[in-house]
């Protein structure tokens, strides 16, 4: 659970009070304290929640290089502190601590579909802090502190930040400079939450791009292309006058003529710009300047310089959650390289705190995008801080009925009656089961049992014969975003939530309620194969989609007959990828698990439309939201591939929670002639990888202490297996 702190300091502001929302809150404020410590300094800490975004400065230093901090939250159910270690920024004497704050998440200002503009926790950006040296108070957030305006004159998460570097304030986090014109700061009301201790890790600058193009639409107006879609921020080098003001528009796509394309992806914002960094000069000599308290996704950033001003360079910052590197794939296949690259980069590029479907047109946490991404975090990553604090984020959003929103955090009602249903809001249930499963954690069960107990009661009260059907379906098919019965999906998923729900349930030793899930799930299934299942294996709309459903859930009664229907029409359709987002978790696997993985294969390599081919022959960075391309050209939801390429390629799984035992099944599928990959663990290092050599297969894995594997492998099974393995089979 989420450590609290007694702050000694209150909260205070710059006495603004958000009685009627405005479209622009005004400038950033500096908040400054000076005061004398006269001993030696042995440890010093600051515990500071500065909402929306902050910055902390000690003695004209910035403390460290976290960008976007806190990560956002339901903020009036919690906000979220940080805990800073500044024992050498401070000296014996009189020293300063300066914080700046941004609007982020909580003064959402631009006008957009999600209403953030209208968010029940809205109001202008505040701090609460305590300094604590050597183990004593020294320093707390009161009215004693002093503010001013900083350069920042406008920042808004989805819109952009301006800046006008002729306003700035020399030495603002210096002791020595005289903060006499400043203003003292104002008691304020709390945001409302809990406030907890931030474990998420930051978000920081992770990687800096040059540009690989530029091309040059007028004499001062240039787009610099960067070669991939990211998320973050232009860095800008610039000479010129007092007052001259540089623009910087950005884009992940281009018109014919060059020009950048915002008309699919910035639908969303009014009344403000999309995107849009604006950088006055102070003149005098070379200025560097990156935003502070906004973040975009973009490939392609138009920037627009005046006359007599010179842009000396740019360089695009790649901002995401520092999360830990933890796993490893590769093939003998350029293509299957490639597809897991924009993978990982898709998935880092929405993750900005949160999950997220996109980082550019919403920022939204959408619930069925996480939840197709999870497992690829899970093998790639080390994000369980991240997934507990989104689940948090998730679960305070939850109403007393049971209900989730299919975004979180959400602003207001949006994603409750429209988009919210089992396909999106299994990610509470997945969130837990993966964590649960990668590192063997009961706790986060425990932490979130009640929420599930609520939300499958609510899907109960949904029911009618035991069948559910609100929310979404198989979202982002090719031929219609609600083409496969709506019935057929939600009830898929449920089933899936109440078969978690048995496992949660026997594992933390609530008997009696596993056998009341195991009863509902029995129920639900008895009723799908009733309404749906035909006795010649077919189910539904014999969609792929939906006898995909059949088999993964093991509600067809006749599997092999719905396995080579699936195969069937596979091979009809030429291999393409006619399902959306459920199918393209679902079908590769029911696939692989029934005999039929070369056409598995065949689906996540072929390259005509739709499907993951089809994307990278048309030169995708990253993975897109429609197969044809379409709006958003990064987003995650089409990711649950990658964990398939490690599950069925690869082929490791972990047979207990928290990899107590390993499962090694790979597939030796005709077109690769070796993969590999691997997982770090508490106790040290999975790996597995698999050759041709000489008309067999070479295969090896290593199982790390305290761990034990199964090989089941050309219908043989081997057990009890530890360390080192090796073995040859038959190609």
């Amino acid at each position: 659970m989420k450590k609290s702190r007694k702050f000694s300091g209150y909260w205070i502001s710059y006495g603004k009070t958000m009685m009627v929302p405005t479209p622009n809150s005004g400038n950033a404020p500096f908040f400054r304290k000076v005061f004398d410590w006269n001993r030696s300094i042995e440890s010093a800490v600051v515990y500071l929640c500065g909402l929306g975004w902050h910055e902390l400065y000690i003695n004209g230093e910035k403390v460290d290089d976290s960008v976007l901090v806190p990560a956002v939250t339901r903020f009036e159910v919690r906000a979220n502190y940080l805990v800073y270690d500044v024992s050498k920024f401070l000296k014996p004497g009189k020293n300063c601590i300066a914080v700046l704050l941004g609007n982020g998440w909580y003064n959402c200002q631009s006008t957009q579909k999600f209403s953030f503009d209208k968010a029940p926790w809205r109001d202008y950006p505040k701090l609460l802090c305590d300094v604590v040296i050597n183990g004593e108070t020294a320093v707390v957030s009161d009215t004693s502190w002093k503010f001013t305006n900083s350069p920042i004159v406008y920042d808004a998460l989805r819109s952009g930040e301006h800046y006008d570097a002729r306003a700035e304030v020399p030495g603002f986090a210096d002791a020595e400079t005289d903060d006499s014109n400043w203003k003292n700061a104002c008691r304020c009301f709390p945001p409302g939450g809990d406030i907890e201790e931030e474990e998420i890790e930051p978000c920081r600058i992770m990687q800096r791009l040059k540009p690989v193009g530029v091309t040059k639409l007028f004499p001062r107006v240039m787009i610099f292309d960067f070669g991939v879609c990211l998320t973050g921020w232009c860095e800008i080098t610039v000479k010129g006058n007092a007052g001259d003001v540089v623009t910087i528009d950005y884009s992940e796509k281009v018109r014919a003529n060059g020009d950048i394309d915002n008309a699919e992806n910035g639908m969303y914002i009014v009344e403000t710009p999309f995107q849009h960094d604006v950088y006055t000069l102070k003149g005098g000599g070379i200025e560097t300047w990156h935003p502070h308290f906004t973040y975009h996704g973009f490939r392609y950033a138009k920037i627009v310089v005046p006359k007599g001003t010179s842009l000396e360079s740019v360089e695009a910052h790649f901002v995401h959650t520092d999360l830990t590197p933890a796993g490893t794939f590769r093939t003998s296949s350029p293509y299957l390289n490639k597809l897991h690259e924009i993978t990982i980069r898709s998935y880092l590029a929405n993750f900005t705190g949160i999950p997220t479907d996109c980082p550019h047109r919403e920022k939204n946490g959408w619930t069925g995008d996480a939840h197709l991404g999870c497992l690829v975090g899970m093998w790639n990553f080390d994000p369980k801080n991240a997934y507990l604090h989104f689940l948090r984020v998730l679960t305070d959003c939850q109403r007393k009925n049971g209900q989730l929103p299919c975004i979180a955090p959400t602003g207001g009602t949006y994603g409750f009656n429209w988009g919210a249903g089992p396909v999106f809001d299994f990610m509470l249930f997945e969130g837990v089961r993966q964590i649960w499963q990668f590192y063997g954690d009961t706790a986060v069960i425990e932490e979130f049992y009640d929420n599930m107990v609520r939300y499958l009661d609510y899907c109960l009260s949904m029911s009618e014969d035991d069948l559910v059907s609100f929310g979404l379906t198989d979202w982002a098919h090719p031929v219609d975003v609600y083409a496969i019965p709506l019935d057929v999906t939600a009830t898929s998923f449920y089933y899936n939530c109440l078969q978690y729900m048995i496992g949660f349930a026997e594992v933390t030793g609530r008997t009696a309620d596993a056998a009341e899930y195991r009863s509902r799930a029995e129920r639900t299934k008895a009723s799908f194969r009733k309404h749906f299942c035909r006795p010649d294996g077919g189910c539904s709309d014999d969609s792929l989609t939906s006898l995909a459903c059949a088999l993964y859930y093991g509600f067809t009664a006749t599997p092999e007959a719905t396995a080579a229907l699936l195969a069937e029409k596979c091979r009809e359709n030429g291999h393409r990828a006619m399902f959306g987002i459920a199918g393209a978790k679902l079908v590769p696997r029911v696939l692989a698990d029934h005999g039929y993985m070369e056409d598995a294969y065949r689906i996540a390599t072929q390259e005509e439309f739709p499907g993951w081919g089809y994307s990278i022959k048309q030169g995708a960075t990253t993975l897109w939201e429609q197969w044809n391309g379409i709006n958003s050209h990064c987003h995650i939801m089409y990711g649950s591939i990658d964990a398939w390429m490690y599950e069925y390629l690869a082929g490791i799984t972990p047979a207990e929670p928290g990899f107590k035992v390993i499962r090694f099944a790979p597939h030796f599928v005709k077109d690769l002639d070796w993969a590999e990959a691997s997982r770090k663990l508490n106790s040290g290092t999975v790996s597995v990888s698999w050759k041709r050599v000489n008309g067999e297969i070479e295969f090896e894995c290593t199982i790390p202490e305290g761990s034990t594997g199964i090989i089941e492998i050309n219908g043989t099974t081997e057990t009890g297996l530890q360390g080192v393995v090796k073995r040859k089979y038959k190609a």
